[in-house]
């Protein structure tokens, strides 16, 4: 495969969206000083005026945090406070000050950014529906949230990102890896591909030989789109529409999508026979993960399909 990028979307600057903010800035009053018995502190965090131009993200753009129902501004590396708000019963935030900084992307949908509040590195990832779940650990007392997205800076950009595509930065702006068309496929070489819960592996109809393709379970109807074939040679799973399966992360619970084929490691997929079972699971060379129907939908039209640790359920048991 080449290494041409096809522009999507040029930069913004540093953006309206800042430029807005900061307008709003100037028709607000002052924050309110806090009175004398009130317990809680105001926020020891610089604002967005003491921050350098930073490097622009694929994530920029105004978003909601979920817990709060308040408004941030993501922006060239930096999360900025619009509303003020109370951190946990004791910091006041106040607008335009800045939460987070140090933000860059890790990985196709992962990001890092330091919490000024919390002082520690938190991990976002951009999860399959739009929205980001940042999280400081594994622990149930680890602090997370959640954020979704209300105007983005690059929503071209940002969607291509959900669908698993490899983002990339140009100096004309945000760009998209190409990735091979689809291959041809004699449909006599395909068939359905069922769970032990009895429902077909389904490309979804909207999505049929596109890149970043919506793979689910669907009860089983017949069409091509619920038509696949293993390549034991080459290890990849492919649709009739010739485009391959690939795990979008190497998390649990990260999606698997459709896409050309490349055969990079993540599109590669082992048979493991399943005993007592005339099934088997397909596990994921890039990762050590099984291709896995989400098990709260597993038995439901439109249940989504993933990768996550093998445990032979019927979630994760296939027959072709």
């Amino acid at each position: 495969m080449g290494t041409s990028k096809k522009s999507v979307e040029g930069f913004v600057g540093l953006t309206k969206l800042v430029a807005v903010l900061a307008l709003a800035f100037t028709l607000v009053a002052r924050p309110t000083p806090l009175h004398a018995q009130d317990s809680r502190t105001r926020a020891d965090l610089a604002t967005y005026e003491q921050y350098g131009q930073g490097t622009p993200l694929p994530i920029d753009g105004i978003w909601r945090l979920r817990e709060l129902g308040k408004q941030v501004i993501i922006e060239n590396g930096i999360v900025i406070a619009m509303e003020e708000w109370t951190h946990f019963f004791a910091w006041v935030v106040d607008p335009g000050m800045v939460t987070s900084s140090k933000l860059h992307q890790t990985g196709r949908q992962k990001f890092v950014a330091y919490d000024e509040l919390l002082k520690r590195d938190m991990e976002w990832t951009v999860r399959a529906d739009g929205t980001i779940f940042a999280s400081g650990g594994t622990g149930l007392l680890a602090p997370k949230f959640s954020l979704e997205p209300i105007e983005l800076s690059y929503p071209g950009v940002f969607e291509a990102m959900v669908r698993g595509e490899e983002v990339v930065l140009t100096p004309e702006g945000f760009g998209v890896m190409p990735r091979p068309e689809a291959l041809e496929i004699e449909l006599d070489f395909t068939a359905p591909v069922t769970s032990g819960d009895g429902m077909c592996l389904d490309l979804d109809t909207n999505d049929l030989g596109q890149q970043g393709g919506k793979l689910q379970v669907w009860e089983c109807l017949g069409g091509n789109n619920q038509r696949f074939t293993y390549l034991e040679d080459d290890g990849l799973i492919l649709s009739a529409s010739g485009m391959c399966l690939e795990a979008v992360g190497t998390d649990n619970g990260a999606p698997v999508r459709a896409f050309g084929c490349d055969g990079n490691e993540a599109q590669v997929w082992t048979i493991k026979p399943l005993p007592g079972k005339q099934r088997q699971a397909f596990v994921n060379a890039g990762t050590g993960r099984c291709l896995d129907a989400h098990r709260p939908e597993s038995k439901r039209n439109g249940g989504r399909i993933q990768i996550w640790d093998c445990a032979g359920g019927n979630n994760q048991s296939w027959s072709m």
